[in-house]
């Protein structure tokens, strides 16, 4: 026997039916349709993965859903309008600064990976053949990496160039020790350098001699050198030297009243002014001598060139010792103590020869 519903709950089932039938469809439109607006998709963010969920589909609103930001260098495939499909990648290339010095200039530069002559390229830098990079052209950039662009210039030029003649001394035994005579007088020579100078960043680094021409020779000077030591003076006997050399020779006498020097009216003499107390600059007494090796004349001296108390060998004069100076008396000059005024005045001046004793 059949169960028979009231009329009432028929129809409440009648009425329901319906509305239970739209939420379903509902359901499977808005579960059917979030799977059709939904994307899965890799962000790729240099290297670094990351996955996201999301309902987003041009790619900046992706990459902003992940909370990712750009540099304005930073390369983004595909590009920030297009429209992802629902599983899409995303590849950021990341650009960084590196920091370029050329032409006198730093530049700090953001690029992306790439060569260093590919980042050279990018700045519009444009090198010569003979320019220097550092590092090389072909080596992979990275962040903050130093790059030095060194412009390298070369020149060539002509120079003229001085050959000085050096002095060649060659030995005379004939000739006395401390004597010399030039042979040849010698002159410079004269060369012409074709030279390249290479510069870097205006600054010389190096210098090539290219080609070298003598547009005259050098000449040297020769001289002779005495080597002789020994002297044959008077009365046969041989005197043994150190060196000889030509002086110009004064005389003058002790400059006392005695010696008939002629005072001024300060008392001053004429041959040894206000020091004519009769004696020499070392305190010796001014006595003429006779030229021998027992009573040697006394002689004044430039101690520079003639030590004091030297003995001297005066050719035509004898012995003498130097025991005494003068304001006048310089370089190769000697005076020779005579007696008298007179006898100073009648030697005058003569060019002599004198041989230092040792």
């Amino acid at each position: 026997m059949a169960v028979q519903f009231p009329a009432t709950k028929r129809k409440k089932r009648e009425l329901l039916a319906p509305i239970l039938c739209f939420f379903i469809v509902t359901g499977i439109l808005l579960t059917g349709t979030s799977f059709i607006l939904a994307r899965d998709v890799v962000i790729d963010d240099h290297g670094v993965e990351i996955k996201v969920h999301t309902y987003s589909q041009r790619v900046e609103d992706v990459l902003k859903t992940a909370g990712i930001t750009l540099h304005h260098q930073d390369l983004v495939v595909p590009h920030l309008a297009e429209e992802l499909p629902r599983v899409g990648r995303i590849d950021i290339t990341r650009a960084y600064p590196v920091h370029i010095r050329v032409d006198g200039q730093e530049l700090d530069v953001w690029v992306r990976e790439g060569r260093v002559e590919d980042i050279l390229v990018e700045k519009g830098i444009v090198l010569e053949e003979a320019d220097r990079v550092t590092p090389d052209l072909h080596t992979l950039t990275a962040p903050h990496m130093p790059i030095q662009v060194t412009r390298v210039f070369k020149q060539q030029v002509t120079e003229q160039v001085v050959m000085s003649f050096r002095e060649v001394r060659q030995p005379n035994p004939s000739m006395d020790r401390g004597l010399s005579r030039v042979i040849t007088r010698g002159h410079d020579g004269l060369r012409e350098d074709a030279i390249e100078i290479t510069y870097a960043d205006g600054i010389m680094i190096d210098r090539e001699l290219l080609e070298s021409q003598v547009l005259r020779t050098r000449q040297d000077r020769i001289v002779e050198e005495g080597t002789n030591t020994l002297l044959a003076a008077r009365g046969g006997q041989t005197i043994r030297f150190e060196r000889a050399m030509y002086v110009t020779a004064t005389a003058y006498c002790p400059g006392t009243a005695e010696s008939g020097c002629p005072i001024n009216e300060e008392g001053h003499s004429r041959c040894t002014g206000r020091n004519n107390n009769g004696l020499t600059s070392l305190g010796v007494l001014a006595i003429a001598g006779t030229g021998t090796k027992e009573n040697p004349h006394i002689i004044a001296v430039d101690p520079r060139v003639i030590p004091y108390r030297t003995t001297v060998y005066i050719q035509g004069y004898g012995y003498a010792q130097a025991l005494d100076t003068g304001g006048s008396i310089k370089r190769n000059r000697i005076d020779i103590l005579f007696s008298t005024h007179q006898e100073a005045l009648r030697f005058g001046r003569r060019q002599l020869k004198i041989y230092l004793l040792p």
